[in-house]
């Protein structure tokens, strides 16, 4: 799981948390937000802890 900041063409900000699969050369998009809280944020972490921790 990344978080991307990206500027649209408006001058906006906008943080974007994203899934990459290399091998298949895929990016999922999981989430955008203008105003990333902390809840938003500590949710991604659970998100991935729970990724990394599947056998």
């Amino acid at each position: 799981m990344d978080f991307i900041e990206t500027v649209t063409l408006t001058g906006q900000r906008h943080d974007i948390r994203a899934a990459i699969h290399h091998a298949g050369r895929r990016a999922r998009i999981r989430g955008a937000t203008a105003h990333p809280t902390y809840a938003w944020v500590t949710q991604a972490s659970g998100v991935i802890h729970e990724y990394h921790h599947v056998a």
